[in-house]
């Protein structure tokens, strides 16, 4: 899960969650809303933003995993391949997101 820098992650320990902080101001970037399979209406982070996330050096995303989400998210009818580079670009991950494309596009 992921919480803005401040927030008090301590109740989620011994829980077998996994928290990440990011900076405040990039926290609210991609968040959609879901619903989960309860039916429940969540927030969740949208494709775009996935992709940057699992990219970052902090995730430690299996290879397998890395290349499986991108091919799927480029088989896709509704990607936003703009909106996805100017994520990329925030979360400083341009190069790492312009490989995967150039080859799977």
């Amino acid at each position: 899960m992921t919480f803005p820098l401040g927030y008090n992650t301590t109740n989620f320990k011994g829980e077998n969650v996994t928290t990440f902080r990011v900076k405040t101001e990039r926290y609210p970037i991609g968040i959609v809303s879901a619903k989960s399979p309860n039916g429940n209406s969540i927030q969740v982070y949208n494709p775009e933003r996935t992709l940057c996330d699992i990219l970052h050096r902090r995730y430690n995303t299996d290879i397998h995993v890395l290349t499986d989400a991108f091919k799927r998210y480029t088989r896709k009818k509704q990607k936003d391949i703009p909106l996805l580079s100017e994520y990329a670009s925030v979360f400083h991950v341009e190069k790492k997101v312009q490989a995967y494309l150039d080859v799977l596009l």
